[in-house]
């Protein structure tokens, strides 16, 4: 005969396994020892067995310390004998969460404990009679953590970096119970003060308040799925705007969760559990509860202003008052309006109707709804008048929004896409249905509310308890939303409101800082309420679109849905952002060498070849004829006098020894590098400078680090000798000099601008005001090449009277092509190319190429011609 199996079973009738069986013999063991736990009279709540498990000595780590408590105990001396004791005879620590008891011995021996914080009395449940020590340090940290928005864990792995012992989770959860029923305390009583001073503000021929209304969940939905364990809900006076009621809902609590798990019963706690129901019915349910109870303690609510997507006034009517009145928000509404148009754009893709084209079309619905609030049959009959405005015909129009109206004349439809009216006849249809039908509510339209307080409310909710984190298994959600109530009526004071009910020690620090951020908080809402203020964030708002729009342009499709299922070829170009034009920038102050030199080309282009190198510095010189690749242009050889034939250079038709290039600029770097740091001085150096940095370039194994700059004695002659009718060379030469050299030869040149300019500067303290970096000169050159590439491939548009040659300029030098304009026109056909071309440099704050509508319509319907 089989025995019956001893083995324990679930609530369910299965068998427990070990591991299950162990973590229900460890619950029932915590619960009987923390029963079983007593306290001498120098250990307060917190179990110190719970924060000194890991063995760390008073040696490892840091402390929190009031200095004033530490101080105050040592001068004190010897509790049992008077004589004088010292931390250097600290012994022992015994730890508290956050505070210590430390073991320090006097000379006689005795044992003294002296704590490291303060400790007050708080009553250890309901009844104040039972009272006992606590560390006010753990308290407020808990406080802290709440207030803040940061869990157990950030605060320990904040506390662990440093290396500071954490308190263990029992102790601050003990903590938080503690301090938290107080700030529910705290936020409750300033909901009922709001509430009374709501009513006497309230109108007495009504005798009933208006309130907002809005509800939050600690979980994100995503649209279609709502499953939130937890929610709140508060309702906010409208001459107040303050919270005058909240509520909050929870599906889940943890112990009682594990106890179920286990078929075991639940020991003895504040069970937060309240809602069985769908996340979704939790709002309707809050209402009617908040609105009951205000009822009960005399307060009338008679109007509610909330958004039109849940049942939850036909909840209130159907429960609580039939005659309960309720008024939209005027900002859902705007959605629900902008959400119709989105999505007609995306059904039937109506290439008229673009972001810019929805935009003024909201904005001429809401002018409308706020010239006419209040009045129902103003509405009815202007609301519908918004769509032929938007065609040209303003014969329903009211000359109070109508620009056509004010002057006939001179308007022009300039919010509207190349400031051109809609011609679309089914978009037309498409959009006076959706007018029509928010016609037919011009009763709700005409009163308008707003729940923006409650949004407000709902944000700070969110950062004390952020809804990537789960808070609701405990109390802990509920206290953190009662902190939020109470930051909302109250403002930073209310955490001085909980300090003064705890018992705790209100810390100057944590009054200066509380009144600073309320005096904060106060300006920045006088300053948001001016019309400069709206103005400024409406910009800010349309500059960041107009920026993210640009960007988009620019990069392609880089993130979307599906996109790298649905796109075997991705779309990977990027268009070049804006190029700045190029600036000359100084050589950086210091010591340098001075080297006089000048160059003979074959021309006067920067792309011209040199013929003849000359330099001098003091008595030594260098001096170098070099053969070119490019033929001497006729005017070089009438001034300079060279000229070339084949492998042969010559000076006023004698042959002259000539080298390549490539020697002659290696000999050039070997002579000048007997100097330290040269700097080239020329007259009009920025010529000198292209020409020598361009063959630089082109001669790739000649080093170009040999110079640091150059100076233009042009501009230095300039400061020095002003009001001049000439600065050539050889009329300052003749003037200053008395004397006549042979212009256009390098060699002379260079020595005759020493001369020159010796005789002017008495040293060359000033010269490097007058110089620019060899850097600056070759980004020149790059540029320059850019721009000249570019607009060989623009040039088409020039050509079919497109844009013109100063726009095509334009364009070139912002660094775009042709390439560049058609990738832009295919990512968005509508807006790529304004998108480009309007992109503001950030610099400057002005466009990349033009605003210029006009300009911008020419060229996009190029591209849509090319196309098509």
């Amino acid at each position: 005969m089989s025995t019956m199996s001893t083995r324990p079973r679930s609530k369910k009738g299965r068998f427990r396994s070990k591991k299950q069986q162990s973590k229900v013999d460890l619950f029932i063991k915590n619960n009987v020892d923390r029963e079983k736990t007593t306290r001498g009279d120098d250990c307060s709540e917190e179990s110190a067995n719970d924060d000194n498990s890991e063995h760390i000595t008073w040696r490892d780590g840091r402390r929190v310390v009031e200095f004033g408590v530490l101080i105050d105990e040592l001068k004190a001396g010897c509790r049992f004998c008077d004589q004088p004791i010292s931390l250097v005879d600290l012994t022992s620590e015994l730890r508290y969460g956050l505070g210590s008891l430390l073991s320090v011995k006097c000379k006689n021996d005795h044992i003294n404990l002296i704590p490291t914080g303060k400790r007050h009395f708080r009553a250890k449940s309901d009844s104040l009679k039972a009272r006992e020590q606590a560390w006010e340090i753990n308290d407020k940290l808990a406080f802290g953590i709440d207030h803040s928005g940061v869990g157990f864990k950030k605060s320990s792995e904040l506390f662990s970096i440093l290396n500071i012992p954490f308190p263990s989770h029992t102790t601050l959860k003990r903590c938080e119970r503690a301090v938290g029923k107080v700030i529910e305390g705290v936020a409750k009583e300033s909901c009922r003060d709001a509430a009374i001073s709501e009513k006497e503000r309230t109108d007495e021929s009504s005798q009933k308040v208006t309130a907002s209304f809005d509800a939050g969940w600690q979980k994100r939905g995503s649209g279609k799925s709502y499953s939130s364990l937890s929610g709140h809900a508060a309702l906010i006076g409208k001459e107040t705007g303050k919270v005058i009621s909240y509520a909050t809902r929870n599906k889940f609590c943890r112990k009682c969760d594990f106890a179920e798990r286990n078929n075991i019963s639940a020991d003895d706690h504040d069970c937060r559990k309240n809602w069985t129901g769908s996340s979704k019915a939790m709002e309707p349910d809050m209402c009617v509860s908040m609105v009951t109870n205000l009822h009960k303690d005399e307060i009338s609510v008679g109007c509610l202003e909330m958004d039109n997507d849940a049942t939850t006034i036909a909840k209130v009517r159907s429960e609580v008052d039939p005659s309960m009145k309720k008024t939209s928000d005027k900002n859902h509404t705007m959605k629900q309006f902008a959400n119709r148009l989105w999505d007609l754009k995306k059904q039937k893709h109506y290439k008229e109707l673009s972001a810019k084209t929805i935009t003024h079309i909201k904005k001429c619905f809401s002018f409308c709804l706020a010239q006419n609030s209040g009045d129902v049959s103003a509405i009815q009959s202007e609301l519908p008048a918004i769509v032929p405005h938007l065609y040209g015909v303003h014969d329903k129009c009211s000359i109070q929004w109508c620009g056509y109206l004010k002057a006939p004349d001179t308007y022009v439809p300039k919010r509207l896409p190349y400031k051109r009216y809609l011609r679309d006849v089914h978009l037309k249809s498409d959009l006076s249905s959706i007018l029509q039908e928010f016609a037919q509510n011009s009763e709700m339209l005409a009163h308008l509310g707003s729940s923006q307080s409650n949004e407000s409310l709902n944000n700070t909710i969110a950062s004390k308890a952020p809804k990537a984190n789960f808070f609701s298994g405990s109390e802990s959600n509920d206290y953190r939303v009662a902190a939020a109530v109470a930051q909302k009526n109250l403002g930073y004071q209310y955490i001085s409101k909980v300090n003064e009910r705890m018992l705790l020690s209100p810390g100057k620090v944590t009054q200066t800082m509380a009144e600073k951020t309320d005096r904060k908080r106060e300006r920045a809402r006088e300053v948001s309420r001016t019309v400069e203020a709206k103005r400024r964030r409406i910009q800010k708002k349309v500059d960041k679109l107009s920026e993210e729009a640009c960007c988009e342009t620019r990069e392609g499709t880089t993130y979307e849905s599906g996109v790298d299922l649905n796109n075997n070829s991705p779309d990977t170009i990027e268009i070049p952002s804006n190029v700045m034009t190029p600036t000359f920038q100084k050589v950086p102050d210091g010591k340098y060498s001075f080297v006089y030199f000048d160059l003979e080309t074959t021309g006067l282009r920067n792309d011209s070849h040199i013929t003849q190198i000359g330099a001098i510095v003091g008595d030594e010189k260098f001096e170098r004829f070099v053969l070119p690749k490019k033929k001497v242009e006729t005017g070089a050889v009438a001034v300079t006098g060279l000229s070339s034939s084949g492998t042969l250079l010559f000076k006023n038709g004698e042959p002259v020894d000539a080298r390549g290039i490539k020697d002659s600029l290696s000999d050039f770097s070997t002579w000048i590098k007997k100097f330290p740091d040269p700097v080239l001085v020329a007259h009009n150096a920025k010529f000198d400078a292209e020409i020598l940095c361009n063959t630089l370039i082109r001669i790739s194994d000649v080093d170009s680090n040999f110079i640091v700059g150059f100076v233009d004695t042009l501009s230095l002659l300039r400061e020095k000798i002003p009001g001049r009718s000439s600065y050539k060379q050889e009329e300052l030469a003749k003037d200053l000099l008395q004397q006549q050299y042979s212009a256009h030869d390098a060699p002379s040149d260079a020595a005759a601008l020493q001369d020159i300019v010796q005789c002017v500067c008495s040293n060359s303290d000033g010269f490097l005001k007058h110089s620019f970096s060899v850097q600056s000169v070759i980004n020149t050159i790059q540029f320059e090449h850019m721009k000249s590439s570019n607009i060989s491939s623009l040039y088409i548009l020039f050509q079919k009277n497109v844009i013109s040659k100063m726009i095509l300029n334009k364009i070139a030098a912002s660094g775009l092509n042709i390439s560049h304009l058609q990738i832009a026109h295919r990512r968005d056909p509508e807006n790529g190319i304004r998108n480009l071309l309007l992109e503001k440099v950030s610099s400057t704050g002005q466009p990349r190429v033009t605003a210029n509508s006009r300009i911008i319509s020419s060229i996009s319907h190029h591209f849509q011609l090319s196309c098509s």
